[in-house]
């Protein structure tokens, strides 16, 4: 296995148990697009993910409350997303189930 590979396969352990894969819209009537959500306080995987796959955006989350911590979201949307799903698919096994194989 190389590096790439390797590194994939991390990420899409994390995308399988902690990221999000369906269909977003941004309101009523509007056209729906795929997206990959992962959303956590580390933000250095946060920042794998986005390098790793050369794809998406970081955004910030501030706590909701004083004693919670910052997160940290990275989300790729349409035809990257599909992209990444592809690259990630050998490697899934929750998201890859029969289920979720309108997503791919």
């Amino acid at each position: 296995m190389i590096q790439r590979d390797i590194d994939t396969a991390y990420y899409a352990g994390i995308v399988d148990g902690e990221g999000s894969v369906g269909y977003i819209s941004s309101g009523a009537g509007r056209a729906r697009r795929l997206a990959i959500e992962v959303k956590m306080t580390d933000r250095c995987v946060i920042d794998g993910l986005r390098r790793h796959f050369n794809a998406g955006y970081v955004a910030r989350h501030p706590p909701h409350r004083a004693h919670y911590k910052e997160q940290w979201r990275w989300r790729v949307t349409n035809r990257a997303a599909r992209a990444v799903l592809e690259e990630l698919r050998p490697y899934l096994k929750i998201k890859a189930e029969p289920k979720n194989a309108p997503l791919f």
